[in-house]
């Protein structure tokens, strides 16, 4: 299925940017990404029915056995610190403490997998009004399941890559329909946060709508993590991994403006239009 991003105006990265799918003009919030003053990064889930949520350390080629998590009913955030500490939060509640030491963002400049959040059955979760400042895909069904994968890579010169920042502080690769970026040089960084988006239409999945998020430390290129800090709905069977695969990590060389196609800001209705009649 072809994937459309839809591209968002300025909005302070600070205060964050709502991740989601929407089919027509009905919005599914997944997520909110936002960025501590330091620079590091935070995604907090949305409410998911029926849910209790769970956190802690993961082996991504094994089940998660009861006593590897914690579990809260109240709905926590993931938060990779600047530090390189891992852990779920929750402004002003005290939570059971499950804490990872990854490496320091600092130190994370290639690609390499940082952050994820698949969400499962999305039709089920709550519908909210579309803000310009969204980042989400249109898509002409629902899909099964939607995943986001992020990762940072160093950008010594903006202006001699394919990255077309359209809405001051965040944008896209020009030519790529499945990224979206985020330009972190407001937190000090020569870099950007990249988004990388997939649907998937195999029905294989949860029996009910799930969330999962995971950080990652880094692993060297064409490697994949085997280890994972998650925060994860209760209605998960498993918490669901996902990373960027071979072939899909984008590195400095990948951003070469020879490589860019247009950009171009399609409204909603026009998107639909394009999509060879998939939008019935």
């Amino acid at each position: 299925m072809p994937t459309d991003v839809v591209p968002f105006t300025t909005r302070n990265l600070r205060k964050g940017v709502r991740l989601g799918v929407a089919r027509r003009k009905d919005f599914k919030p997944i997520a909110n990404l936002s960025f501590a003053a330091d620079g590091g990064v935070m995604l907090a889930p949305v409410g998911v029915p029926g849910a209790r949520w769970r956190y802690g350390s993961l082996e991504s080629d094994r089940l998660v056995e009861r006593g590897a998590y914690a579990e809260v009913s109240a709905r926590p955030k993931l938060h990779y610190h600047a530090s390189g500490q891992v852990a779920a939060t929750l402004d002003g509640v005290p939570i059971p403490r499950r804490v990872a030491a990854y490496p320091p963002l600092v130190n994370l400049s290639s690609g390499s997998p940082l952050l994820s959040i698949v969400a499962t059955r999305p039709w089920e979760l709550a519908s909210a009004e579309q803000r310009k400042g969204d980042f989400s895909t249109l898509e002409s069904q629902w899909p099964w399941a939607i995943g986001f994968s992020f990762s940072i890579l160093d950008v010594p010169d903006f202006a001699k890559t394919r990255i077309a920042l359209v809405g001051g502080d965040r944008g896209l690769i020009a030519g790529d329909p499945h990224r979206a970026v985020f330009d972190l040089r407001q937190f000090g960084r020569q870099a950007i946060l990249m988004a990388y988006l997939r649907v998937v239409d195999d029905p294989n999945h949860d029996a009910q709508a799930s969330i999962s998020m995971a950080a990652y430390p880094a692993v060297a290129e064409g490697e994949l993590p085997r280890r994972a800090y998650g925060l994860w709905s209760s209605t998960a069977k498993n918490p669901a991994l996902w990373r960027e695969v071979e072939g899909e990590r984008l590195s400095l060389t990948d951003l070469d403006p020879a490589l860019a196609g247009p950009v171009r800001a399609w409204e909603v209705e026009e998107r639909l239009a394009h999509r060879a009649g998939e939008a019935s």
